[in-house]
């Protein structure tokens, strides 16, 4: 992604600080998806002095689906190296602290808004990227003599926030910013400045303040290297900037002279360490190798590009399978959504857990619901899983006969052929899809897609029926559950 680059002039940097004070009210005010409900209550926690663990805690168990997932990772042996269990979120603080936990929870936030977002692949190149940086900065900080992995793990993850905040935003910024994107690469810092006023490392810098994140996230942000920790992230960012694990894996200590980028990378990070280049590649190759699993552990489903190429290559060589099911998920997923009633739960709530259980248990990758908007004449997309075109926020019914019709019926709509998704011939569906509405009562509330994949097998007749199953549970969960404010 964008390099390193020298802080700019003392001017030049007051420019950017208002532009991006400018942009992060803006983008508040419209609803960028990491500014979400979730995060905006936890750091209001955290700007004030009098809050406690409880009210941190409070904040959290609003959401069912992030406190089970925090506690998941809590537990996990990423975080938890006492051997000690934590079965709340109060526990958890106790046991990890407070930082750790806010920051876990605003993690957790984050990636679900992201991945939500309308689909870039340069977005879901950084995010994959911030959890490859933050593992090698985890296996750094294991090796080097100083205390603090998982705090280094966090801020190494929270680091790239400006990046994911801008890349998840529809502001013109954006617009003017894409026309220079390359594939998995942003401009440098001084080109960001130049198109759009400020660069994304910027915003960072901005949120850290204003979130109140903690002194080695704000000494990241302002790239003050002289504390080791803060050096070891820096150089695990751009680590995990210049390759993935396959690029990391074809490397040996005799092939280093070759790729003198990854050279001059594995000797700082040996410098860091203490210890030979050949300690610090093989280091690096395992962080890079873990970085994936570590995704998965904090939700990330999103594929990165040169694995939906290759699987895009590979499916052009051989016959397409139908969509494989997964039983014992969907079971699991449904006993979630039946839980989530005995308790307040929103519509988004159980959307996610259900579009979990689509790409999860129905074996369908390509999933997105769409609200309708309150005059009932267009849907706004909420959710989305999977590899998309950048998809509009807003579809208009006058335009989409197929949406419309699908609104007015009981029965799931399955389609073998592509059709026009958009009234845009940009965006056409593979061979085979579905659409269902989704209904509370006898009121349709808006409508769930799926697919599976770009090269649309043949639908199983497991994973539509599972599809009825899963949006049969939303309606009924709001229909008879507690309704928690949106």
């Amino acid at each position: 992604m964008s390099t390193q680059s020298p802080s700019p002039p003392h001017g030049t940097a007051a420019a950017s600080r208002g532009a991006v004070a400018d942009w992060i009210e803006r983008a508040e005010s419209t609803q960028v998806p990491v500014f979400s409900a979730t995060v905006a209550d936890i750091t209001s926690i955290v700007d004030s002095s009098r809050s406690s663990a409880k009210d941190l805690a409070d904040a959290i168990g609003r959401d069912a689906g992030l406190t089970a997932r925090l506690l998941k990772l809590a537990n996990s042996p990423l975080f938890c190296q006492q051997g000690r269990q934590a079965r709340t979120i109060n526990s958890a603080v106790v046991l990890l602290g407070f930082n750790a936990v806010r920051d876990l929870a605003i993690t957790l936030s984050i990636v679900d808004q992201v991945q939500n977002a309308p689909g870039r692949e340069v977005l879901v190149d950084t995010l994959l990227q911030a959890f490859h940086g933050a593992g090698q900065a985890r296996a750094l900080a294991l090796r080097a003599p100083h205390d603090g992995d998982d705090e280094v793990f966090l801020a190494g993850l929270l680091s790239r926030l400006g990046e994911l905040v801008f890349l998840s935003s529809q502001t013109p910024e954006l617009e003017a910013l894409t026309a220079h994107l390359t594939p998995g690469k942003l401009p440098d810092a001084d080109t960001q400045r130049a198109l759009v006023g400020f660069a994304l490392q910027d915003i960072t810098a901005a949120l850290v303040e204003q979130w109140q994140l903690g002194p080695l996230l704000r000494d990241v942000a302002h790239r003050r290297d002289d504390d080791p920790r803060v050096a070891g992230i820096s150089l695990s960012v751009e680590i995990a900037a210049v390759g993935d694990s396959e690029r990391w894996a074809a490397l040996t200590p005799g092939a280093l002279g070759v790729d003198p980028e990854a050279q001059d990378l594995v000797k700082r990070h040996a410098a860091l360490a203490g210890g030979t280049e050949a300690e610090s590649l093989a280091l690096i190759t395992k962080a890079a190798a873990e970085a994936a699993e570590i995704a998965k552990r904090f939700g990330v489903t999103l594929t990165p590009r040169s694995a939906a190429k290759a699987e895009l290559s590979a499916s052009d060589r051989t016959p397409v399978p139908s969509t494989a099911t997964n039983p014992a998920r969907q079971v699991a997923v449904l006993a979630e959504m039946t839980a989530l009633m005995q308790q307040p739960v929103t519509l988004d709530q159980l959307m996610q857990v259900a579009i979990e259980g689509i790409v999860a248990g129905a074996g369908l990758p390509r999933v997105f619901f769409a609200l309708l908007t309150p005059d009932r004449k267009a849907l706004l997309i909420k959710h989305q899983r999977g590899e998309f075109p950048a998809l509009p926020k807003l579809l208009s019914l006058g335009s989409n006969r197929p949406l419309a019709e699908a609104l007015e019926e009981d029965a799931l709509r399955v389609f073998d052929r592509p059709w026009t998704l958009f009234g845009d011939p940009a965006f056409r569906t593979p061979g085979h899809s579905l659409l269902q509405r989704v209904m509370v009562g006898k009121t349709s509330i808006g409508l769930l897609y799926a697919d599976g994949g770009v090269q649309g097998p043949q639908l199983a007749a497991a994973s539509t029926e599972a599809v009825v199953l899963f949006v049969q549970q939303v309606g009924l969960s709001l229909l008879s559950g507690k309704r928690a404010v949106p």
